[in-house]
């Protein structure tokens, strides 16, 4: 029984290295398997438990919620900016060109 596990672990192996060799000849995630391929091949080999499935989703709702609540921090951030450079007379395109906002983004807090 042993025996054949290794044999599918190794066709899976082997299919996994496949699919990897596709995405990068067809330009398909190209830049992310070669900097990944070998941990995306560790992760898809690995035997989850369902705790660490949940702990590993759990990382990566964590990992996102940070990046979205960073991103629209940046964006709040350049608006108050803009409001304070209006409300002490900075030109429109001035502004604009400083904090990387477009002009119609800029009218709109006036």
């Amino acid at each position: 029984m042993f025996g054949n596990v290794k044999y599918k672990d190794s066709l899976f192996s082997e299919a996994i290295k496949k699919a990897i060799h596709y995405c990068q000849s067809h330009d398909i995630l190209k830049k992310f398997f070669k900097e990944h391929a070998l941990e995306v091949t560790g992760m898809l080999m690995k035997e989850w438990t369902q705790e660490e499935m949940e702990a590993a989703i759990k990382e990566v709702d964590r990992e996102e919620g940070l990046l979205e609540g960073g991103g629209k921090g940046m964006l709040e951030g350049k608006l108050e900016i803009a409001r304070n450079a209006l409300a002490n007379g900075l030109a429109l395109e001035g502004i604009a060109a400083i904090i990387g906002l477009n002009l119609d983004e800029i009218k709109a807090l006036s």
